[in-house]
């Protein structure tokens, strides 16, 4: 019995994009989440970012090898924040947060001109509350961290097979 449809929306019902200031803000909002939790780079903020951004192009590599995705708690301790050493249950206790964070600070979304009409839902406004489904994996339940303060969206995470 067929429960669920999932749709790749990047791209599809909507435009992603970033630049400079996505990414600076983005970047801001690491450090900030970090040290809100006791996770201390003990780097000046430029070279937090040089380290952040040299993981993340690692990480890039790797997917791009490998043709796959890492979960968020593996991605931000074995790659964007491998640098820095933290403890690792300290960081992977906050890697969906850093994730959610990073994916609605740093990607701009804006629904495509004439996308809601093609989905048959009433409202534009519920497609667009939608627009982040990003991930699927079959067990923790659909998750949602508490809203990061620059967040411009919310993003379901998880999607579990049990879910309605």
């Amino acid at each position: 019995m067929l429960t669920t449809v999932l749709f790749d929306m990047g791209g599809t019902l909507e435009d992603i994009w970033h630049n400079e200031g996505t990414k600076r803000e983005a970047l801001q909002c690491v450090w900030d989440t970090l040290r809100a939790h006791g996770l201390e780079p003990e780097v000046d903020f430029g070279q937090f970012q040089e380290l952040i951004l040299e993981g993340i192009r690692e990480y890039k590599t790797w997917c791009d090898l490998e043709f796959r995705e890492k979960k968020p708690e593996e991605i931000w301790p074995e790659y964007y924040l491998k640098a820095f050493n933290f403890n690792r249950k300290a960081l992977t206790d906050i890697c969906e947060e850093l994730a959610n964070m990073w994916e609605c600070t740093y990607f701009h979304r804006e629904l495509r001109p004439g996308g809601a009409e093609g989905t048959g839902l009433p409202h534009r406004r519920n497609l667009q509350q939608c627009i982040s489904l990003q991930r699927l994996q079959c067990s923790g339940g659909i998750r949602h961290p508490g809203v990061h303060g620059r967040c411009r969206g919310l993003q379901y995470n998880r999607i579990s097979k049990a879910a309605p």
